[in-house]
């Protein structure tokens, strides 16, 4: 059955609800730059550090993880899904690329939206179930702030390959090497 097509990238902040937009906003850049110095990048040349990955936040019924993302220039983030609760972002320096989507056919096939640029001072929303993947397009590493429940970031290692070859991480399913839906 195909999921209704919806919203699913909102470049508005308003809609981040507005304690996660100030604990975002809270980390000041002798912060990030200690966490990112601190970090390894993966072998796709991202790092993403937590700057306090469990916190409660009133009014939200799930703790909230907030994270700094840099992805260096010509990489990207996979394309992959969460299971439950949105995914909060602010893009703070650099130029990206995130193209959403949804999981159809059951979950075999993936109907992508188009691209959406995206540039500092940024906020948007990608909310549960919606597939997505963000990309350095600039000339300069993307530097980002985002925060989503914590189990999709922390359990990394574990991983389950299923028959149709998605790739299942935590909370998070990669979706890239599902066809794409014509």
């Amino acid at each position: 059955m195909e999921k209704q097509e919806t919203e699913t990238l909102t470049p508005q902040s308003e809609l981040i609800p507005k304690l996660v937009r100030e604990r975002m906003l809270s980390f000041n850049d002798e912060v990030i730059q200690k966490a990112l110095d601190e970090a390894h990048p993966t072998a796709a040349g991202i790092k993403l550090p937590p700057l306090a990955p469990d916190e409660a936040v009133e009014d939200l019924s799930f703790k909230v993880g907030f994270y700094v993302g840099e992805i260096s220039v010509d990489r990207s983030v996979l394309d992959h899904v969460h299971k439950k609760n949105p995914e909060y972002y602010h893009i703070r320096e650099g130029k990206g690329s995130m193209i959403t989507g949804s999981l159809i056919n059951d979950g075999t096939a993936v109907k992508h939206n188009e691209p959406i640029e995206l540039n500092k001072g940024d906020w948007f929303v990608v909310d549960e179930g919606v597939t997505h993947s963000l990309s350095n397009i600039g000339d300069k590493p993307l530097l980002l702030d985002f925060g989503g429940e914590r189990a999709h970031v922390v359990n990394i290692g574990e991983e389950e390959v299923q028959k149709d070859g998605t790739v299942i991480k935590g909370d998070r399913t990669f979706v890239n090497q599902l066809p794409e839906a014509s």
